[in-house]
């Protein structure tokens, strides 16, 4: 077990580590500064890719969820969870249309697939 990296990682005293090695072991963990660890990719970012985040977390996080609670407040929780559905669709079709991203049989396969749920799931069933 001394010196294997996940053990280091989760306690470094218990993988036999010298106070550099631990402090390394740290570092490589994400507890150091921004130019470190996990996080150093970040002090590469172009302001695209800064732009591209803050735009996903708050047209993708923030005002989803508030879409989403709007919807609950007028519609039956089923055909609100519907809606996720529709997410993968507009996104391959959006990409295909901005990016040329190619449409291929799996993607209409697919379309398909989740039209036909969403049909069975808001579709009044027969009284038995």
């Amino acid at each position: 077990m001394e010196g294997h990296p996940v053990a280091a990682s989760v306690n470094p005293a218990a993988a036999g580590l010298d106070a550099e090695d631990r402090r390394q072991a740290r570092r490589r963990a994400g507890a150091g500064g921004v130019g470190e660890g996990q996080l150093a990719p970040l002090e590469h970012f172009t302001a695209a890719q800064w732009v591209a985040g803050v735009y996903l977390g708050i047209g993708g996080g923030a005002l989803a969820f508030i879409l989403w609670v709007m919807a609950l407040a007028r519609a039956t929780p089923t055909r609100v969870a519907n809606t996720m559905t529709v997410n993968p669709i507009a996104a391959a079709l959006l990409a295909a249309l901005l990016i040329g991203e190619p449409i291929t049989a799996n993607l209409l396969a697919g379309l398909v697939a989740v039209f036909a749920g969403i049909g069975i799931a808001t579709s009044e069933g027969k009284a038995a």
